[in-house]
């Protein structure tokens, strides 16, 4: 787990300067890394022996809905113990807890690791301004209208240079303004994950109203934890968020990526027409080319090789061609799939071995409360065959009493002395 937490793929001076292929690369190995670490988590928590050891401190006559209260009831435990709880089961879940709140604060050191090395590398790597600028002009760039004084300035910031006589592509701007709305979505959810989940991790006092409702469902099996729910659902839900974190972190990179190569792509393209008509740039407005306008090919009948428009060092070129350049991005893109659905596989073999065991536990128990109703039913029999034999002895005591009162009456009687008295007297000795 500390392995996960160490390792920092986006430092800042490793992302500055790097060729696009590298920070791909630095930042997969980020998220990957941060996946993992969400993962572990995951598997390792149990929710059973939280509600059991909650069940043990928490008060039913009231709500415990901070860690401070917690704190206090741990700190307390001694003095307000259950008469059924021995000095062992008072150290158990004093460490219990002990461990729970060292984890509450690794969960805060998680939320800063992912806001540090993932976040805020997103927006200083993988999001270019332009992409606004793309929706909200959205308008001014219908093709069947003129150049305006804000198309030409957008267009300016997306091609970095302005090229003479061409109109924008409207085939190729839908397809690059469908991926930045996508990538404008995915930000926007983004942010509000990590708010709430930031909302969660501040404060002592447990905001019941930022809690997601997956990890309520996740409590659906548990029973009598209303008086404790906020501090029972926090570690589930903050996990769950941690989770939606990395899948939307992982979905803005692939989308920036995508819009990245749908930039460069004409833009390289351009510059290579450019390059043909002996580097001539008029002082016209500039404009996206045509998608169905191919790439020259050279007297070998090959494609040449485009330069990225960064203006960066041979390693920087990209030797391949439009076409090739989108394979190789949709089988990166393909093969972080592949990667995140085996994660995903090897994360539900962990649970469903994790839930085997918690069921072979329940199975235990059940024979054992089996065998206690078996025994019990056993004594409820003795004790019935008791008290019917008990009835059954005190009729023939009092029947026994009777007679012995009746005999008493018949010897008062008889004057002493006399046959008759001795006679009663013997059979009431033997009564």
């Amino acid at each position: 787990m500390a392995g996960y937490m160490d390792q920092y793929h986006t430092h800042p001076d490793e992302m500055r300067n790097a060729p696009r292929q590298k920070q791909n690369e630095l930042m997969n190995k980020q998220i990957a890394s941060f996946e993992k670490l969400v993962q572990h988590g995951i598997s390792k928590f149990s929710k059973e022996r939280l509600h059991r050891m909650l069940t043990e401190i928490a008060p039913t006559d009231r709500r415990l809905t901070s860690f401070r209260d917690l704190r206090n009831l741990v700190e307390n435990i001694g003095k307000s113990r259950k008469s059924s709880q021995t000095d062992t089961d008072i150290t158990t879940i004093s460490k219990y807890f002990n461990s729970f709140f060292n984890d509450i604060e690794h969960l805060k050191k998680m939320k800063s690791h992912f806001d540090e090395r993932i976040y805020s590398v997103l927006y200083e790597f993988f999001y270019d301004p332009v992409v606004e600028d793309i929706i909200t002009s959205k308008k001014d760039f219908d093709t069947g209208t003129s150049q305006t004084k804000r198309k030409s300035e957008i267009l300016k910031r997306l091609n970095r240079f302005a090229l003479a006589d061409q109109t924008l592509s409207a085939a190729a701007f839908e397809e690059l303004l469908q991926e930045c709305e996508e990538l404008a979505k995915t930000m926007s959810e983004l942010k509000e994950v990590d708010e709430q989940w930031q909302m969660l991790l501040d404060d002592d006092d447990i905001d019941g109203n930022v809690f997601d409702d997956e990890s309520g469902q996740e409590l659906a099996p548990f029973a009598n934890f209303k008086h404790f729910e906020h501090i029972f659902r926090f570690v589930p839900d903050v996990l769950g968020k941690s989770y939606n974190a990395t899948v939307l972190g992982k979905r803005w990179w692939v989308s920036s990526e995508k819009v990245y190569n749908l930039l460069h792509r004409d833009t390289e393209s351009r510059e290579n027409d450019n390059t043909k008509t002996n580097g001539v740039v008029s002082d016209g407005e500039s404009s996206l080319p045509d998608e169905d306008e191919g790439v020259d090919e050279d007297e070998d009948g090959e494609e040449e090789e485009l330069l990225n428009m960064s203006g960066n060092e041979a390693d920087d070129e990209i030797g391949h061609n439009d076409d090739e350049t989108m394979k190789s991005s949709d089988s990166e893109m393909s093969r972080y799939s592949i990667t995140d659905l085996e994660d995903r596989l090897r994360e539900l073999l962990v649970n469903i071995n994790k839930h085997e065991e918690d069921l072979k536990l329940q199975r235990k128990d059940l024979t054992r409360l089996l065998s206690r109703e078996e025994r019990v039913t056993k004594l409820a029999g003795s004790l019935e065959e008791t008290v019917n034999t008990r009835e059954t002895v005190l009729q023939q005591i009092r029947i026994l009493t009777n007679r012995k009162d009746h005999m008493i009456e018949r010897i008062g009687k008889y004057k002493k002395d006399t046959k008759q008295y001795r006679d009663l007297r013997d059979r009431k000795s033997v009564v």
